[in-house]
């Protein structure tokens, strides 16, 4: 999926008066069905779950930059701007989260949300390349009984794929016309 050149992350900064204010970034991923006429599937998801390293995501802010005078008038200019594709929560082969209406968020924020009918469905471990785990839980209320935290599915290397990726050389595009 890609982000543009704004790398997600758990946190974001805004602007408060004169104050900078780090806030908590979640994001929302939504299917809808055919016809466009209803969300088959949501996923409201702590941005840490994509990428928690919030240097990053501040060093990929002030990443771009503009190139003018380009071209042989000198009237073009040029966006050096990065592209970041992060894995997609709303992916074909992640089975658990289609046609479902889920949060995600980690495992320690559970007890300031949980009450007696908050229904956790699975845990996700995302294992980062530093050796840590990160815990997160699977909260859909639209399941009729919640299990004990020790019950629950364990899920791990979800987006192994995307860590499996190899570089590859692109081509250019280039328009054939018939003969």
């Amino acid at each position: 999926m890609d982000y543009n050149s704004c790398l997600p992350c758990g946190k974001a900064l805004v602007k408060v008066g004169r104050d900078t204010v780090e806030i908590p970034c979640f994001y929302l991923f939504a299917l809808l069905s055919n016809d466009s006429s209803s969300m088959v599937t949501s996923i409201l998801m702590d941005g840490d779950f994509l990428n928690y390293d919030f240097d990053l995501h501040k060093d990929a802010k002030y990443a771009n930059q503009s190139e003018y005078g380009h071209g042989p008038y000198g009237e073009g200019s040029v966006r050096h701007r990065r592209m970041y594709t992060y894995p997609n929560p709303l992916n074909y082969k992640l089975s658990f989260f289609h046609l479902r209406h889920i949060l995600v968020i980690k495992h320690h924020d559970l007890t300031a949300l949980a009450t007696r009918e908050t229904n956790c469905t699975d845990l996700i471990i995302r294992d980062d390349k530093y050796q840590n785990s990160f815990h997160y839980v699977v909260i859909d209320n639209s399941v009729g009984h919640a299990l004990r935290f020790d019950q629950l599915p364990v899920r791990r290397d979800i987006f192994l794929s995307c860590k499996n990726r190899q570089p590859r050389e692109r081509a250019a595009s280039m328009l054939q016309l018939p003969e």
